[in-house]
């Protein structure tokens, strides 16, 4: 679960940072197109979330497929969207199509907050505000030191140094959505479990089971 937040945490941060810089080095745009383009990622990212969000809780109503099949899905999907899109900028040379890939990458990373971030929420559910502040923790870590890396690797301000960027950055992407498929899961922490079973922790719902019961008193309700 973390290995995939810090991939994707990293990773953003990297592209919001430079964006601006990448658009004036490359395909020198003026301040104004500049700040227009570099804001539609942005605006992908936070639609995607929502959208993504709502499709998920869905299938989760409706039981088609495991919690752990749907958050290894999102996760998946959405990294190696990412890095493929991600991957392909350095190879166009018109400023709408590389705003468009990057647009795509970073709208496709939305999945991300129905995969690895919510996991948090279902394999401890009483203690879920101490893992998420310890994932955050590590996120806070690559978002300071991915931008000094990227700093590092497009300090030329070459395409050359940009294509870099973003193969590294399409890397970072690959890795985490792997990590995730092999060790990624929504079952409860073995000794989370223990611990309910000696009832040294109170029973608490997850926010699977908390989706999945509202479908049933709303189909009941009906």
């Amino acid at each position: 679960m973390m290995a995939a937040m810090v991939s994707v945490a990293s990773g953003m941060s990297l592209v919001f940072s430079y964006l601006p810089k990448y658009m004036d080095n490359v395909h020198h745009l003026n301040t104004r197109e500049n700040g227009l383009l570099s804001s539609l990622p942005f605006l992908g990212r936070g639609l995607s979330i929502i959208f993504i969000g709502i499709l998920t809780d869905k299938i989760l109503q409706r039981k088609w497929i495991s919690v752990t099949k749907m958050r290894k899905i999102n996760q998946c999907c959405s990294s190696f969207t990412a890095a493929l899109s991600i991957y392909f900028v350095q190879y166009v040379h018109r400023a709408d199509l590389a705003i468009l890939l990057i647009t795509l990458s970073t709208a496709s990373l939305g999945g991300t907050m129905s995969g690895a971030y919510t996991n948090s929420l279902e394999l401890a559910p009483r203690y879920a505000s101490s893992l998420s502040g310890l994932a955050f923790t590590l996120n806070g870590v690559g978002q300071i030191t991915a931008p000094i890396a990227g700093s590092l690797i497009i300090q030329e301000g070459t395409t050359a140094s940009w294509g870099n960027m973003f193969m590294s950055l399409s890397a970072v992407y690959i890795c985490g959505g792997v990590v995730y498929v092999i060790l990624g899961s929504s079952d409860e922490l073995p000794w989370y479990s223990q611990a309910k079973q000696s009832e040294k922790v109170p029973e608490i719902s997850n926010i699977s089971q908390i989706v999945i019961k509202m479908s049933e008193k709303s189909e009941y309700g009906h």
